[in-house]
């Protein structure tokens, strides 16, 4: 399987966040979760250095906190890092300096290791789709996605079964279908098959409801023993 590749300057080992790992983590993450090129989301048009995501998308991607990415993020832009915009659905974050940090060339003419390949194979950016062959793959599928949200909506029978099952309103259901686009886009998650869609989504909504159940238990709280 061919993959993708973003480079990182050695003259990051002396960047301030470097050896705090969740700030760096953070960094690292949304580098290689950045577009390589501009494309279209939900009708919104995401530029090349910007992804869409969410502090819980992200949060469970790095294992940390949302209160350690909500610091990450602020700590990031506060350095001119990245900038993160959050509306009622998403968050859209974007590497400043994008072009700066994963250009093709360096000032010297050299090319750098985006596409450094092995002696006898042709560098360069004419054959950067070359690395984004697996991710080209997907565009048949893609677009299918957003198919089968539509289609999903369209049965209330369904949305309603789902709706009862896990004790949610018809809205919950519409809500976290949005996050779950989210994840399908940020993770390359393109079905071809509706019922594979539909299984994915709701295994995708237990375990989100399983998670906020968890988080609502309060342990009992203890008698004190101290004599009065």
């Amino acid at each position: 399987m061919k993959t993708s590749f973003i480079t990182l300057d050695r003259k990051i080992l002396h960047w301030q966040w470097y050896q705090n790992s969740k700030i760096f983590r953070v960094f690292v993450h949304c580098l290689i979760k950045a577009n390589w090129e501009d494309k279209k989301w939900m009708g919104h048009k995401i530029k090349r250095g910007s992804f869409i995501t969410s502090q819980l998308q992200l949060s469970e991607e790095l294992g940390l906190t949302r209160t350690t990415i909500q610091r990450s993020l602020k700590a990031l832009e506060n350095d001119g890092c990245l900038v993160s915009k959050t509306s009622n659905k998403f968050t859209t974050i974007t590497i400043c300096k994008y072009d700066i940090y994963q250009s093709v060339e360096k000032n010297d003419g050299h090319q750098t290791g985006i596409k450094r390949a092995s002696s006898g194979h042709q560098t360069g950016t004419t054959n950067n789709n070359n690395n984004y062959n697996n991710y080209n793959n997907y565009n048949n599928y893609k677009n299918n996605i957003y198919i089968y949200r539509n289609s999903y909506f369209k049965n209330d029978k369904l949305v309603k079964g789902v709706a009862k099952s896990q004790n949610i309103t018809d809205d919950q259901v519409k809500s976290e279908m949005e996050e779950f686009m989210v994840h399908l886009e940020n993770n390359g998650n393109y079905h071809d098959d509706f019922s594979k869609f539909k299984h994915h989504f709701l295994s995708f909504l237990k375990k989100r409801q399983e998670k906020f159940l968890l988080s609502q238990v309060k342990l009992p709280k203890m008698k004190s023993n101290r004599m009065i």
